[in-house]
C-alpha cells in the first residue's frame, strides 16, 4: 500500500471514529494530544510536517483501535 494512501486512511478515520463518538473537535484534538487546528487539517487530509507518531498510539489507547488498522483501511 502506498504511504500517502496510508495517510489518507488516517485522516478520514480520524473523522469517522471523532463523529462515530460524538466528540467536539476540542476533545478529540485533546484526546489525540494536538491541537484543535492541527486535528482540523488532518480531517481536511493534511497532515501537517510535525505531526507525531504518537497520535496513532493515544487513538490506539484511548479507541483501542491498532495503528496499523488505522492506516491501512477505512473503518
Amino acid at each position: 500500500m502506498q504511504n500517502h494512501e496510508q495517510w489518507q486512511n488516517f485522516c478520514y478515520n480520524v473523522r469517522e471514529l471523532r463523529m462515530r463518538e460524538g466528540l467536539s473537535l476540542t476533545r478529540m484534538a485533546g484526546i489525540m494530544g494536538i491541537t484543535r487546528k492541527t486535528l482540523c487539517s488532518i480531517e481536511a487530509g493534511v497532515i501537517p510536517p510535525r505531526t507525531s507518531s504518537s497520535v496513532l498510539f493515544r487513538i490506539h489507547k484511548h479507541f483501542g483501535i491498532s495503528p496499523r488498522e488505522l492506516l491501512e483501511r477505512r473503518l
